[in-house]
């Protein structure tokens, strides 16, 4: 019977079992953390901020130039109710001027069309507000 075989298959066990238990202990250490960030205590309830943003949030649909200006068609998305829809026109020159909507606003899943003065703009951007809570930007779209 060969024992150098038998003893490098036992050693190929041995280090598959102590990189499992070290991704296990890694995992108990960094779940807390994660689950935190996730559950947040927004508004006095469950739903982190994060998953809020995601689930809830503004995103420009359409951009269409007007005579004035532009009209910028929004949807969004289930939850919580909106206090602020934050716009952001990125214009060709590169300069970038911002909008704030604090009245009719849109419901889950509806849209919105609002109208905005503004000249030459290649871009369009929104952002949430829900309570203290603010969203990042979305991706701009084209105007």
């Amino acid at each position: 019977m060969n024992k150098r075989g038998l003893s490098a298959v036992i050693m190929t066990v041995l280090i598959i079992l102590i990189v499992l238990i070290s991704i296990s202990i890694v995992w108990l250490f960094v779940q807390p953390a994660i689950i935190k960030i996730l559950r947040g205590n927004f508004g006095g309830g469950g739903g982190g901020a994060a998953k809020i943003c995601i689930e809830a949030n503004v995103v420009p649909i359409n951009c269409q130039e007007t005579e004035t200006g532009y009209k910028v068609q929004v949807r969004k998305g289930k939850g919580v109710e909106l206090t602020e829809i934050k716009f952001g026109f990125e214009l060709e020159n590169g300069e970038r001027i911002f909008f704030s909507q604090t009245e009719n606003l849109p419901e889950n899943f509806e849209l919105r069309t609002y109208e905005f003065t503004v000249e030459n703009a290649n871009r369009i951007a929104t952002a949430s507000v829900f309570g203290e809570t603010s969203c990042g930007f979305t991706n701009p779209i084209s105007c």
